[in-house]
């Protein structure tokens, strides 16, 4: 009797444990042909990555199970790297097949090595599902020619006709030698644009060599220039890459305006060392001029008469290339024959050429060979 027991009893625990079991497996997804690519690459097949750019992960799996709540990450990691993405929450239905794609930027943090081996962990988990992992090998390399600014230093303010002197470091990040490197500093906006060779950058596995070089270049900001903040931009190119980088500069005017209206005349005073080439450019109907191109030479000045027919008429002064200079206003009607108004003008036009003399004076410099320094640390 006691033997009949023990074995009902034993009957019932492994009934009991098959249930759960059952329960247990009906409820559990098995996620079945699980493959994965890394940009188009088996992941299988230790797929090689390039620091700095962004990947394509893409998941394809089968669901044994309907449920939602589901999420996919991948994160890549190694001894300096540690990155993830993770999709939104989805839901899957029995026996169909899924992809998911997710996208890693990798980063640059190799110190001083090349390349250097790193993993790519799987995980997909959610709602009633057991946790799918797995981890597939790959290796992060620097790309094949590159350089990082690790400092472009100029001034924030420089005054127009001033030099702005740009010193820019650059370093080799990439897995070979950089050749005949060129840097080019512009301020667009001005048509101002200068270039320097900067030489050969060796790259981090030369032991003998530093993978940092730096020069500096001079660029010359033209008086004309109105008071605002520019855009100076820098490029680093050789026959093997091209990148740039954008800062800001503020540009300040603080010289007088060439440009003075007396009586019916406009003066224009050339404070450069340079010949003047100027477009003026009625702004309003009335208004006539006895000359709409004007040339003006170092250190002189020249008139233009003009006639307006209304209050508050308005001449746009534009240089050679197009950019807005001054705007004056004109008073209406001719005072050509009052003594008063033409003793303004002489005295008008000797006020412009001493200025233009005394600016000239002020900001003329000797001559001197271009600066450009060389060096490397």
């Amino acid at each position: 009797m006691k033997m009949d027991i023990q074995k009902n009893l034993g009957f019932f625990v492994v009934v009991l444990t098959s249930i759960l079991l059952l329960s247990v497996t009906v409820s559990a997804a098995d996620f079945s042909n699980v493959d994965v690519t890394i940009d188009g690459v088996d992941a299988l097949d230790n797929a090689a990555l390039v620091a700095g750019q962004t990947v394509t992960v893409k998941v394809y799996f089968t669901s044994d199970i309907t449920t939602d709540d589901l999420k996919v990450k991948a994160e890549l990691e190694a001894s300096k790297i540690d990155v993830d993405d993770v999709t939104n929450t989805f839901e899957v239905e029995t026996g169909h097949r899924y992809v998911k794609i997710l996208t890693l930027e990798v980063p640059y943090d190799l110190e001083d090595e090349v390349s250097d081996d790193a993993v790519l962990n799987l995980k997909i988990w959610g709602g009633d599902a057991l946790a799918f992992t797995d981890t597939f090998d790959v290796r992060v390399q620097r790309p094949s020619y590159d350089v990082d600014f690790m400092s472009i230093s100029a001034a924030q303010t420089v005054e127009a006709g001033k030099q702005l002197p740009v010193t820019v470091v650059l370093k080799n990040v990439g897995y070979n030698k950089l050749n005949d490197v060129y840097i080019t500093v512009s301020i667009p906006e001005l048509n101002v644009i200068k270039t320097g060779y900067f030489g050969d950058v060796v790259s981090v596995e030369d032991d003998d060599n530093e993978d940092l070089v730096s020069g500096r270049i001079l660029l010359d900001v033209p008086y004309e220039a109105k008071s605002g903040t520019y855009a100076l931009q820098v490029d680093a190119k050789s026959d093997d890459f091209d990148t740039s980088k954008v800062t800001q500069i503020l540009v300040e005017n603080g010289l007088s305006s060439n440009v003075l209206v007396a009586g019916n005349q406009i003066i224009i005073a050339n404070p450069t060392n340079e010949l003047l080439i100027l477009r003026l450019v009625p702004e309003t109907s009335g208004v006539s001029l006895s000359d709409n191109l004007v040339i003006v030479p170092s250190g002189t000045s020249k008139s233009v008469s003009f006639s307006a027919n209304t209050e508050n008429s308005r001449v746009s002064v534009y240089s050679k290339d197009g950019q807005l200079l001054e705007s004056v206003v004109l008073p209406s009607g001719s005072a050509g024959g009052s003594a008063y108004v033409v003793l303004t003008v002489i005295l008008a036009i000797i006020l412009l050429v001493l200025l233009a003399v005394l600016i000239i004076l002020v900001t003329k410099k000797p001559e001197k060979k271009e600066e450009f320094g060389e060096s490397y640390y």
